[in-house]
């Protein structure tokens, strides 16, 4: 599958959702998240970690988590609902 658009996150059977949208979905969440539990003007008291090299690795973590979601095989996988199929996950 080359079109990165067309990609799916989630099966028709699990309320599809485009990589593209969940990946979004994902990274408003991390930033939420960071907003909530960290403050911007400290480091991170753990490693000295400036917030913005925490913020970097945080957001590429989220939008990196799915990558193997774009394999032919998930797409397939996504693609083909099988009545059976959310017992295997």
């Amino acid at each position: 599958m080359n079109n990165i658009n067309k990609l799916l996150a989630k099966s028709k059977l699990n309320g599809e959702l485009s990589l593209i949208e969940h990946t979004k979905g994902v990274i408003n969440i991390a930033h939420y998240a960071l907003n909530y539990f960290f403050n911007r003007n400290n480091t991170w008291d753990i490693t000295n970690m400036t917030y913005d090299k925490l913020e970097k690795s945080i957001i590429s973590a989220a939008a990196l988590h799915d990558i193997g979601k774009c394999c032919d095989s998930f797409q397939n996988y996504v693609r083909n609902d099988f009545p059976y199929k959310k017992n295997i996950l």
